[in-house]
């Protein structure tokens, strides 16, 4: 028979375990609805690059989304879990300094200091590169599951 502390033992693990599918889960939705807004904010900025800038920075952004998703998809095909980390934190660090590049052009320019949807393009690049930078860490920690 067992004792007490053990019964409470036994209780907290099967909790804990059984918690543990409703984790994964919950955080598969919070990816896809992650997914939902890097796809959307991309569309987004080449909409919004296009309208206030000019169509060889459009040109630009649409690359380099590109260039992500042809690499998500051939890391998904290779399944190199080494290739898929490196690739995805160094386009992360490309819309990093992607944004960085961008700030420094245009920012000190006369003519853009004083504009408003300016002030927003920048905030809102600024959340771009972030949300691209948090989503590969999460997609990478999702590859990093499927092989555990």
């Amino acid at each position: 028979m067992l004792k007490k502390h053990e019964k409470i033992y036994i209780y907290i693990f099967t909790k804990i375990f059984a918690f543990l599918p409703m984790c994964v889960f919950i955080l598969n939705i919070f990816k896809n609805i992650l997914k939902f807004f890097f796809i959307f904010f991309s569309i987004f900025s080449y909409f919004f690059v296009f309208l206030i800038f000019s169509w060889r920075l459009c040109f630009f952004s649409v690359f380099r989304v590109f260039s992500f998703y042809i690499t998500y998809i051939f890391t998904k095909i290779s399944k190199n879990i080494f290739f898929f980390f490196f690739i995805y934190f160094f386009l992360s660090f490309l819309f990093f300094l992607d944004y960085c590049f961008f700030f420094i052009l245009h920012v000190y320019k006369k003519k853009y200091q004083k504009q408003f949807f300016f002030c927003i393009f920048c905030f809102y690049r600024t959340f771009f590169c972030l949300s691209c930078f948090f989503l590969s860490i999460i997609q990478s920690f999702f590859f990093l599951l499927h092989y555990i």
